[in-house]
């Protein structure tokens, strides 16, 4: 298992509240291609919070940017 998707599980468990965890959750899914956790985790850190705006801007989801669920999340 790669060891960043083992840390961010971690942390995801101990954190389960924070946007910026679910955040960086997406991130790290997103580059191992797990498209649709890297978006449940996206959507799991809008509801705590994290600004949509930083995530459309994100150049780290432009291997997600033309999912459906990615753009109607940044339409919000």
């Amino acid at each position: 298992e790669d060891e960043g998707l083992r840390r961010i599980r971690i942390s995801v468990a101990e954190g389960a509240e924070i946007d910026e965890v679910h955040f960086y959750d997406a991130v790290i899914r997103s580059r191992l291609g797990q498209t649709q956790q890297a978006l449940d985790a996206l959507e799991r850190a809008v509801e705590l919070g994290y600004p949509v705006k930083l995530i459309a801007n994100d150049p780290r989801f432009a291997n997600i940017k033309a999912e459906q669920r990615f753009v109607d999340l940044v339409d919000k």
